[in-house]
């Protein structure tokens, strides 16, 4: 009994001898195959055209909205944020129907704010930020805010 599991071993090892050095030899020539890889194209845009840029905010008065048009031509599904930087004081803001967001540090940051995905069929998506001002909001004229969308594939 013993001889025939000696004789299935040593055939065994003669079987693994012959067939993995054929095997790491394929896995070595592959190596330095070469080929082409398509990339997908890449084009995101904040379009503004049209778009009036000035706005007014007048404490417990009047509050100001801006649209907001993000597009996306890329071959790849997309995410996006949207960072209001340089808010004065006193001003709080909100992204379409969310809540009003209070500035840390002069800037408001909307993670996550909206996909466009490469099969959609409209590419762009409008916003709406709408800025208020608390009550006793010191006045402030001609104050650049900016907005920026950073933009990620998904």
């Amino acid at each position: 009994m013993q001889s025939k599991n000696v004789k299935l071993i040593a055939l065994i090892c003669l079987l693994i001898l012959f067939c993995i050095p054929p095997t790491l030899g394929l896995f070595k020539r592959m190596i330095g195959a070469t080929g082409l890889i398509n990339a997908a194209s890449w084009n995101v845009a904040l379009n503004q055209t049209g778009v009036d840029n000035t706005l007014q905010v007048i404490p417990d008065t009047l509050n100001a909205s801006y649209t907001l048009n993000v597009t996306s031509t890329s071959e790849v599904d997309v995410q996006y944020t949207i960072v209001v930087r340089n808010i004065p004081s006193g001003v709080l803001v909100k992204l379409d129907n969310g809540s009003f967001q209070t500035p840390s540090n002069n800037t408001v940051t909307f993670n996550n704010a909206g996909n466009i995905y490469y099969s959609d069929v409209s590419k762009e998506k409008t916003h709406v930020l709408t800025f208020k001002a608390n009550t006793g909001t010191t006045a402030v004229n001609n104050q650049i805010v900016s907005v920026d969308v950073d933009f990620r594939q998904m």
